[in-house]
């Protein structure tokens, strides 16, 4: 491999440069943390402003989930097509429309335009892993993706903090100046090859019919997924009709990749090794649990949470040096699994009376073992790829997968949740704990959570035994998933990532690719 005296083994020096575009990286990540969970936070103020009944709500946060997990893949696809940086700036770009959603002044205005943000902000959690893994050799790739992690932390703890206390239409505004410095930052301080072949014979070998297939079935099967029990009924035709038809558009496109796909966008070589074949499942459901919690956790104990996600930020960091000092990630992984099986599962003995030292030491644990995962997921993903023109594609599926836990987390927590919030309801009307005229339905219970303190005492007392017991089924149901993850990541092997990776012509961005490219940087 060529060196020279301000590179080696392909990728660049530490330079001041190098510095500002992993802090540019780090705005992008941030800022889209950020926004989740700040719009999550103020749901129930955005609904009463703009009049929104239950469903309106339910669509301004899962149309933008929706958006996010579909369009990872496609960033994926065409960063090999137009290159990762013109990928990630148009993703800020689309991000930028959130000044249309400040400026929204219907619930429909506002749902259109988070569907047309969450392009964006999918490929923002696309392309940062893809672009550290162009910078950074794998061997430190842990420290930086934990750097990475550390921002995205940051921006959910302020999410949550942020999002209870601004105004409505400040929670978009807020995007518009984060939004301008990420643009800046990875315009001057980015610097990536262009890819090799012109743009339309690139353009022309794009398994169009691939990009499809996933789309339309990935719509069916999310809107089912997240719309079972909250639009429609579970044995209604509106939710059968579209699962039976996503999950064959899913055989057919799986198939399609297997046989047919000269190029295809998701190759299913990647997934050959057991390892990484485990670390897509435990990516899928850390997103699953860690959204669930997230977003449930709001309901009743947003104070404890508060505090306790701060943990998350320096454990991804830890975790991400640990790794980078031991050159292992095996170890951490199933550390960080035991952590989040058990804390989940001790959420379930949590009451309206638990002393809060309960509720801060048993999220402490969560967010610990949540914090180790994010590099340590990317690690078990990318380290046993055989080939570097994989790395791409293999990282994007780690975005994806975590979007498509998120979506399920969402769809499973509200079915668990809303099933069992309903049961305890019926129950305390039936001993005279509550009376008719103060039933909460279970599918209002998120966006009417601000009617909760202005109730009388007594009727607050058996909504906080109601809030309790129903998220205690949901936490027995997370900790089990998170079990399964814990018991699959025993799947992985303990590799080495000091190990380098052969190149292919199949890469669209080699370490080679990066020298020449900072070379004439000089």
């Amino acid at each position: 491999m060529h060196q020279s005296g301000s590179y080696q083994d392909g990728y660049p020096r530490r330079t001041l440069t190098f510095y500002l575009a992993i802090a540019a990286i780090c705005v992008c990540f941030f800022m889209s943390a950020l926004d989740t969970v700040i719009v999550a936070s103020a749901l129930p103020k955005i609904a009463q402003v703009l009049h929104a009944d239950s469903v309106e709500a339910y669509w301004c946060g899962t149309g933008f989930l929706f958006a996010q997990t579909i369009a990872q893949p496609i960033y994926g696809v065409f960063s090999s097509v137009v290159g990762m940086k013109a990928c990630i700036m148009v993703a800020v770009s689309i991000f930028l429309v959130a000044i249309f959603c400040a400026a929204a002044q219907s619930i429909a205005w506002l749902i259109a335009a988070r569907v047309f943000q969450g392009i964006g902000g999918g490929g923002i959690n696309a392309m940062v892993i893809v672009i550290i893994s162009a910078i950074v050799p794998l061997v430190e790739r842990g420290r930086y993706i934990g750097f990475v992690m550390l921002s995205g932390a940051v921006g959910l703890v302020l999410g949550v903090v942020l999002g209870a206390v601004i105004a409505q239409r400040t929670v978009f505004y807020i995007n518009i100046p984060i939004c301008t410095v990420a643009l800046v930052g990875v315009y001057f301080f980015l610097h990536l090859p262009k890819p090799q072949s012109q743009l339309w014979e690139a353009v022309k070998v794009v398994d169009w019919v691939g990009i499809v297939l996933l789309s339309g079935s990935l719509v069916g099967v999310l809107y089912d997924i997240t719309g079972g029990n909250v639009l429609y009924s579970w044995d209604s035709p509106q939710i059968i009709t579209p699962l039976v038809v996503g999950s064959v558009r899913i055989a057919v496109f799986v198939y399609h990749e297997h046989r047919w796909a000269s190029n295809p966008i998701i190759p299913l070589r990647v997934f050959a090794s057991r390892t990484a074949a485990s670390g897509y499942y435990t990516t899928f459901i850390h997103g699953l649990v860690l959204w669930a919690i997230t977003y449930y956790l709001l309901l009743y104990f947003v104070i404890a949470q508060h505090h306790s996600l701060l943990v998350v930020a320096p454990m991804a960091t830890v975790g991400g040096l640990g790794m980078a000092f031991t050159k292992r990630f095996f170890p951490f992984n199933l550390f960080a699994w035991i952590c989040i099986t058990s804390s989940v599962g001790l959420f379930a003995t949590l009451t309206p009376s638990s002393p809060l030292a309960a509720q801060y030491d048993f999220q402490i644990l969560t967010a610990m073992g949540s914090g180790i995962i994010y590099p340590g997921r990317v690690m078990a993903v990318q380290t046993p790829q055989r080939v570097q023109g994989d790395i791409p594609i293999a990282s994007t599926l780690v975005s994806f997968f975590a979007a498509l836990g998120q979506s399920f987390g969402l769809g499973i927590g509200s079915t668990v949740f809303q099933n069992a919030w309903t049961a305890q309801v019926d129950r305390h009307i039936a001993n005279g704990a509550l009376s008719e005229a103060y039933r909460v339905l279970a599918q209002d219970a998120k966006s009417e959570s601000l009617l909760f303190p202005t109730f009388p005492e007594n009727v607050g007392n058996a909504y906080g035994t109601v809030v309790s017991g129903s998220l205690r089924v949901l936490w027995i149901t997370l900790a089990g998933l998170a079990a399964s993850a814990c018991l699959l990541t025993l799947l992985q092997r303990n590799l080495s990532t000091a190990r380098p990776l052969p190149e292919d012509g199949n890469s669209s961005v080699t370490s080679q690719d990066v020298l020449v490219v900072v070379n004439e940087q000089k």
